[in-house]
């Protein structure tokens, strides 16, 4: 700053000197106030050019502390009335701060990714169910990625030959879940989740008469026909067997067999009685229209062989184990599964399943994609929508290919 002897005698200067006098002295009040640094204002800018000071004078000095203000178009045409030149504009234009982005009216949506549960299963092979529906199996290696859940809570259940359950609940947001499941050997009582070994009914050798040779066969099949179950509709028929060369056909109501009350499968073999082949039973039934009784003479259980059929396991669902095992017999025009044993996870003697599937409401019969697909199951397909799973299993209890089955079942669909 200038010292007060200096500024006196300033202004004993002339007019002209006085005015330049001025200039620096605003200029040097400039100064003083940018000590801390701040930079000049659109009027401070328009003073120094009003008295006097030099444009390129002003560039510098706003090259040095910078400007505070946006060079509009109403800020240019006061800086140029003021006397500023293109050059000092120019400056100003390049040091003018940019101007701030007003933050939008609605912030933009969130982006979030859609859940995806990742299984990883020790060990592999295991059934997955999502909320008590099988979705699929874990591959050998044990993962299993799910991309098309819902947000939200979902239980989880990893079944397993020979394993207990694994169960856990998750709640499913944005992003990936990884599950793991480490299931644990069964217990030697339940351990037993293979498919049980069973005998087609009067079949085996093993079944003997009361004198001590085979049991005889009639070679007919049923299901319960009323609600009560006091009687048995004929499902199928081994051709050319004892039933049918007495006269019987599918779709007769069968009251009874040698006196007893006929409701299921299981209900011949006991009225039978363990009867020899050769032996006369008399079965009463209806045709639809007249109650009937004919003799009907037993024939050697060989015959059944002449029918295909195969020993499998019904899957029953959730939870495991929770299955009956028994045969699928491929007739014309019908296959029907008769369950012998049943298994749940208290042990046997659970439900078993008398089922059949009349070729003609047949969908499709195919080999699963995803449920149970490392144990060879296949399904049965209605045009109802209703649907059967099945693995194939020898008398040992082991799980087999379905190649075979599924063979002789589409050359009888072809047949039929």
């Amino acid at each position: 700053m200038q010292s007060l002897r200096e500024y006196a005698k300033t202004l004993r200067r002339p007019a002209c000197a006085l005015a330049a006098a001025l200039a620096a002295l605003l200029a040097l009040q400039v100064f003083a106030a940018q000590e801390s640094h701040k930079p000049l204002s659109e009027k401070e800018v328009i003073e120094l050019l009003t008295n006097d000071v030099a444009p390129p004078r002003v560039g510098q000095l706003a090259k040095q502390f910078g400007i505070s203000f946006q060079m509009t178009a109403s800020a240019e045409q006061h800086l140029r009335d003021a006397g500023a030149d293109d050059s000092l504009i120019g400056t100003l234009r390049q040091l003018a701060p940019k101007p701030s982005v007003p933050p939008p009216s609605q912030p933009p949506p969130a982006t979030t990714s859609p859940p995806v549960l990742l299984i990883l299963s020790t060990p592999g092979d295991a059934q997955v169910y999502i909320d008590d529906e099988p979705i699929g199996t874990t591959s050998s290696e044990g993962r299993l990625k799910m991309s098309k859940l819902g947000a939200g809570e979902h239980r989880i259940r990893l079944s397993h030959a020979g394993y207990k359950d694994f169960e856990q609940t998750v709640q499913l947001v944005s992003g990936l879940l990884t599950v793991t499941a480490q299931l644990q050997p069964a217990a030697a009582a339940t351990s037993s989740a293979s498919p049980a070994a069973s005998q087609p009914p009067s079949v085996t050798s093993s079944a003997n008469s009361t004198s001590g040779g085979p049991v005889g066969a009639m070679g007919m099949f049923m299901r319960t026909a009323s609600a009560g179950g006091q009687t048995g509709e004929v499902t199928a028929l081994v051709p050319g067997g004892p039933a049918e060369r007495a006269g019987i056909r599918p779709g007769y109501v069968v009251h009874s067999i040698a006196g007893h009350s006929i409701a299921t499968q299981e209900d011949i073999r006991v009225a039978i009685g363990g009867r020899p082949p050769g032996a006369v039973v008399p079965v009463t039934y209806s045709n639809g229209s007249t109650r009937n009784t004919v003799q009907v003479t037993l024939a050697s259980p060989s015959i059944l062989q002449s029918v295909p059929h195969f020993h499998v396991a019904h899957d029953h669902g959730p939870p495991a184990p929770n299955y009956c095992v028994g045969w699928m017999w491929i007739f014309d025009g019908m296959i029907t599964y008769v369950g012998q044993t049943g298994v749940s996870a208290s042990g046997y003697n659970g439900v078993k399943h008398n089922l059949e599937f009349p070729m003609s409401e047949i969908r499709e019969v195919k080999r699963n994609g995803f449920y149970m697909a490392a144990l060879g199951a296949f399904h049965i397909r209605m045009k109802n929508g209703s649907v059967a799973n099945f693995t194939v299993v020898n008398l040992q209890g082991q799980y087999q290919r379905p190649e075979e089955i599924l063979a002789a079942i589409e050359r009888a669909m072809t047949n039929h």
